[in-house]
């Protein structure tokens, strides 16, 4: 929560914001989202373990340690490409005549990555999916199944969404209403791997 507070001064501090276009906001971006993305982890599994969730096996397999690993390592890959996405659309609307303001090499990278995004984020996407679809179908209880369930439709949904924004070229409504889904997509996916390296009894 601190570090969070200390990213968001520094934009206003530093000025980055309204039509700043400079490589330290473009860095700032991705990284606020990261963070963001961790106290919202941490908020999750402190409810999780307020409640009904029980401590993690450090112990766990080392195979599913990696497996959990690496869907939680795409999902913030995806997210920071968001952010720097959802940057230049803001500053850069789809359509609109902005050729002259792209006068620096922040600029150009805001109007050139937002091609990437989509990209890495069907590619990292299957990997999240199958995952999930493991343990929607294998998981050993009931709570795990109805987790793998549900990221797996959070996730396929966020797909849905991310297209209509391209399509309406990426409308502020949309673009919030896309990181609301994303913030659910992450709790889904921090929430399954607290149940699948809980500690057995």
């Amino acid at each position: 929560m601190l570090t969070e507070a200390l990213l968001g001064a520094s934009l206003v501090l530093l000025r980055y914001v309204e039509d700043d276009v400079s490589m330290g906001r473009l860095i700032s971006m991705p990284v606020h989202l990261f963070n963001t993305f961790l106290l919202v982890g941490a908020i999750s599994l402190t409810a999780w373990w307020a409640s009904w969730g029980k401590p993690w096996d450090l112990k766990s397999e080392a195979k599913v340690k990696r497996k959990m690993a690496g869907a939680i390592g795409f999902l913030l890959v995806i997210g920071m490409s968001g952010a720097i996405t959802a940057l230049g659309d803001t500053l850069f609307p789809v359509g609109q005549d902005y050729q002259s303001n792209v006068h620096s090499f922040a600029a150009q990278i805001l109007v050139d990555f937002r091609i990437f995004h989509p990209i890495i984020a069907v590619l990292s996407g299957l990997y999240i999916i199958f995952m999930a679809i493991h343990y929607e179908r294998n998981g050993g209880d009931r709570e795990t199944r109805f987790l793998g369930r549900s990221l797996t439709f959070l996730f396929l949904f966020q797909l849905l969404v991310g297209t209509a924004n391209v399509i309406l070229r990426a409308p502020v409504w949309l673009q919030l209403f896309h990181l609301l889904v994303a913030d659910l997509v992450w709790i889904s996916l921090v929430l399954l791997t607290a149940k699948v390296l809980t500690k057995e009894e």
